[in-house]
């Protein structure tokens, strides 16, 4: 489910807890820059250090899971959004609202965008593609 922007604090709270759920008290960080190179790390699972991975790396990609690829926490290199991939209860509880609420949020923001800006275009892809 994509979701404007960057991950809020209560966000990373929520993701945080519904990794718990899955009972890892560990995840996989990737961090990937614009040359492709790619970071990786095992992180202790807690919202401090999943706000970190958020706006330690502001300027790079960044991909939390563990090693089975239960779930799925995605960060745009340009901000643009973030996304949760997972089982539905995984996804909702990330969210903590409604598929219909996250559309009219998502595509509120990318209206703020001109129609034919790179920005919008690539907004409007990401959710038809992912939601």
């Amino acid at each position: 489910m994509p979701v404007p922007e960057n991950l809020e604090m209560i966000e990373s709270e929520w993701l945080s807890d519904a990794i718990h759920r899955f009972g890892f008290t560990t995840y996989e960080q990737y961090i990937i820059g614009i040359d492709n190179n790619i970071e990786f790390s095992e992180i202790i699972n807690n919202q401090e250090n999943i706000y970190k991975s958020e706006y330690g790396y502001l300027d790079k990609c960044i991909i939390l899971t563990n090693k089975n690829i239960d779930f799925l926490y995605y960060k745009d290199i340009n901000n643009l959004y973030h996304m949760f991939a997972g089982t539905f209860d995984f996804v909702y509880s990330c969210v903590q609202c409604s598929k219909l609420l996250c559309k009219e949020i998502y595509t509120e923001y990318r209206f703020q965008y001109m129609k034919d800006s790179p920005e919008y275009k690539k907004c409007e892809y990401i959710w038809n593609l992912y939601q």
